[in-house]
């Protein structure tokens, strides 16, 4: 991996989250975007995505799809139990809005849902400088795991898109719904954890449709989303995706490296 790709991984922790003062849950409208039926449509060995354009801080216009189930809703029978990773979409999926935010605590009128496993991809698409397959900033979203999202008013694109680089931000299970464990079949228990790898298999299952290359994909987390990536380092479910790992104020390094 380049230097110059490496310093971009290190700034997009930093300016990837943006929480405004007693604002984290407002509805975030983003800048141009078209409706369904005008955006940019991507095809995968997974099925059709039709997204919607918008544009950076600095006027960069780049394509966004959000809101793409990749597993399969975790209610009913499939509560408490591991995700079911989407291999297939029958129909084109609309990828132009935002979706929910897992259940967690939000403010009035938020969009919050249980049927929340959701991935959002935004990458330059024909607007790019390069010809070749792009860097991938996989990004795990903060929250303790109990609350925030991988939504667009959380972990928003308009910075890391004013570069030639794929950003993909996911929502996980929360709270007792992503991490409950009574050590048995009704609840087997991180839960939370498996939704990522799901995710990381969702990438590297699609994201080279979306101009990305699945060879050079760097998970990275702030905070909860820090301590996911240091698991995903020792987890054998995680093993044999080439992972690039980065992580951001994560307590638990910051004591193991005192020692």
């Amino acid at each position: 991996m380049s230097r110059s790709v490496m310093r971009l991984c290190v700034v997009c922790v930093c300016l990837l989250v943006v929480v405004k003062n007693g604002a984290a849950d407002a509805q975030v409208s983003p800048v141009n975007n078209n409706s369904s039926k005008d955006g940019p449509v991507t095809r995968s060995v997974s099925g059709t995505f039709r997204g919607s354009w918008m544009e950076t801080r600095r006027g960069r216009r780049f394509q966004a799809y959000r809101g793409i189930r990749y597993a399969e809703p975790p209610v009913g029978e499939l509560r408490f139990q591991p995700p079911h990773l989407i291999l297939q979409y029958e129909k084109v999926v609309d990828a132009s809005k935002e979706g929910p935010s897992c259940p967690r605590p939000a403010s009035p009128g938020y969009y919050v849902d249980e049927d929340c496993l959701t991935i959002n991809v935004y990458t330059p698409g024909s607007g790019r400088n390069s010809t070749k397959p792009l860097p991938v900033i996989f990004f795990i979203h903060p929250g303790g795991f109990y609350s925030m999202s991988g939504r667009s008013d959380l972990a928003g694109p308009h910075y890391l898109l004013d570069r030639d680089v794929v950003l993909v931000t996911i929502n996980y299970r929360l709270g007792s719904l992503g991490f409950l464990a009574l050590g048995n079949q009704l609840a087997p228990g991180n839960n939370g954890f498996k939704d990522q790898v799901a995710a990381l298999r969702w990438v590297q299952r699609n994201i080279a449709a979306f101009g990305g290359d699945p060879n050079l994909v760097t998970i990275s987390g702030c905070s909860a989303g820090a301590v996911s990536v240091m698991v995903h380092m020792i987890s054998p479910m995680s093993k044999g995706q080439d992972l690039i790992n980065l992580t951001h104020s994560c307590p638990y390094l910051a004591m193991i490296w005192n020692k």
